[in-house]
């Protein structure tokens, strides 16, 4: 999100975004969706759907109150839940840096 942010040099304002790679980490995830639930492990309501592009990317410039969902990776093998829930939609700056890549089943 270093570019797609107010003055950034990317296109657009992403509130949530992040690339998803498949379950060997050798190549992008290139369908699914990322989900994002009220409470842990898919219980709650189903808050926000945001599809995978076929690079394996997901992104959003809708206004979402993040804080507090918790986000699930769903593909055709399965749904990935996250333990924790979000505090920021900027996936990437804890994935792949401080924490694992995200990856798909």
């Amino acid at each position: 999100m270093q570019c797609h942010k107010a003055g950034g040099e990317g296109e657009g304002c992403f509130n949530a975004a992040g690339s998803v790679q498949n379950a060997a980490l050798t190549a992008p995830e290139t369908s699914g969706q990322i989900e994002f639930y009220s409470g842990p492990n898919g219980t709650g309501s189903l808050v926000y759907i945001i599809p995978l592009d076929a690079k394996g990317n997901f992104y959003t410039t809708k206004i979402m109150g993040m804080n507090g969902l918790y986000p699930a990776i769903k593909n055709a093998t399965g749904t990935q839940f996250m333990g924790s829930s979000l505090t920021t939609g900027a996936c990437n700056s804890c994935h792949g840096s401080s924490t694992g890549a995200l990856y798909s089943n």
